[in-house]
């Protein structure tokens, strides 16, 4: 019996972390800090992978890709800004109803914070 009680403690905490994290797909919508206008993230969770687009103002959806460990969350947008391509990488934590994203570029010349609420329409 003693040799189960590990594996079932792994499989536990394992099981604790999908319910923390909750179910991220759908649509997420929060403005970045210091920012004008809301910026729109919608997510697919297949696993622990996300797709998905991220949207703001009257940009067009640009795709995104990343992951889901948790209640730890990260993804990366890649799109064009002035016909230069750029890339957007962001982390941090969720929980069923908000995320908190810490967002930057990825040579890390901009940087800004996102709380974002989950939409239920």
């Amino acid at each position: 019996m003693a040799k189960y009680a590990g594996r079932i403690t792994l499989l536990l905490l394992v099981l604790a972390s999908l319910v923390l994290a909750g179910d991220v797909t759908g649509k997420w919508k929060g403005p970045l800090d210091g920012g004008e206008g809301d910026v729109l993230v919608t997510f697919k969770l297949d696993g622990t992978s996300l797709s998905g687009t991220m949207s703001g103002g009257e940009s067009k959806p640009f795709p995104l890709t990343g992951k889901l460990e948790g209640d730890k969350i990260s993804f990366s947008v890649e799109f064009e800004w002035q016909g230069t391509p750029m890339k957007i990488m962001a982390n941090g934590t969720v929980t069923d109803t908000e995320m908190k994203l810490n967002i930057a570029t990825a040579d890390a010349s901009w940087s800004s914070t996102m709380t974002a609420k989950k939409q239920t329409e």
